[in-house]
């Protein structure tokens, strides 16, 4: 028997670092997705196969997978001598930073419960509840990225709990990609909690979501991540240099804030202009559209 399953990449809007202390992060989904296949086999183990060809992200991805896997597979109750090859192809790249951890093991749970046919694959509150509850079991993260790609569209997230969001992004708002991937997990276990300002970022981020007012919560949100001293200095110098040229209205990474995407709003009459600043320093700019669908059985 085969499954398949597919979920979005996901954007951290705001409220990133202090989502782990439990205030408000607004996430929102693109239009490319991950998929996963399952096949069951008669291996003694699990297997899997992501498809990509650097060992070091391979390893990191087949350890964090056997752990979600085992223990969803229990939780669901399938026979423990049962096992699968789990097969993954994403349409963006690894070092974009756009969720291919939480979306191999989203995509992967609803592949069992497709192979389980007696579980329902209808999204709800408490499916959700169970996801969640597993991720937690295992992982330090808030769990706002699988979230996002869960529900799929824009969400506001807060404790393990989601609530749909009208976003609208504008059309000059644009995800930049440096090819920089910060490892989310390494930065949760060396940053410790005096240094975030949860504070600050919690009152940008709530005064977004009553003004729709992009510039300042993006630059708010900028400031707040540089005094944490998690923007590398060549996106600090790219940052300046597009302020200074009257390119950008605003800039600030997403998510962990180690610099592998950008969030840039543009001065749409300097589009070209910009473009070729990007291209000249080795970015590239995502071409997927925001508010995608979220995690679904294919």
């Amino acid at each position: 028997m085969t499954s398949r399953a597919q979920a979005p990449a996901k954007v951290m809007l705001f409220g990133e670092w202090a989502v782990l202390k439990g205030t408000p992060a607004v996430m929102t989904t693109l239009n490319v997705p991950m998929t996963c296949k399952l096949e069951a086999t008669n291996d003694s183990i699990h297997s899997f196969d992501n498809g990509e060809t650097n060992t070091s992200s391979e390893d990191s991805f087949f350890h964090w997978n056997s752990k979600f896997i085992q223990k969803f597979t229990e939780t669901l109750g399938i026979d423990p001598k049962q096992n699968f090859k789990f097969s993954w192809k994403r349409d963006w790249k690894l070092n974009e930073g756009l969720g291919s951890s939480s979306a191999s093991f989203l995509t992967a749970f609803f592949c069992c419960l497709d192979f389980l046919k007696s579980e329902s694959v209808v999204k709800s509150e408490e499916l959700w509840k169970k996801i969640f509850s597993i991720f937690q079991s295992i992982s330090s993260g808030s769990g706002a990225d699988l979230a996002a790609q869960f529900w799929g569209k824009s969400i506001v997230f807060q404790d393990g709990a989601s609530q749909g969001v009208n976003l609208d992004p504008p059309k000059e708002l644009l995800l930049i990609h440096t090819g920089q991937k910060a490892c989310t997990q390494s930065l949760i276990q060396e940053i410790k909690d005096s240094e975030i300002p949860s504070a600050e970022i919690a009152k940008a981020t709530l005064e977004f979501l009553d003004t729709r007012d992009w510039v300042k919560a993006m630059d708010l949100h900028f400031e707040a991540i540089n005094k944490m001293g998690l923007i590398p200095e060549e996106a600090l110098q790219f940052r300046n240099r597009l302020k200074k040229l009257n390119l950008i209205e605003s800039l600030k990474t997403t998510g962990a804030g180690g610099g592998d995407a950008l969030l840039c709003l543009i001065n749409p009459s300097k589009k070209e202009a910009f473009e070729r600043e990007v291209y000249q320093s080795g970015y590239w700019i995502n071409s997927a559209t925001f508010e995608a669908q979220g995690a679904s059985i294919l």
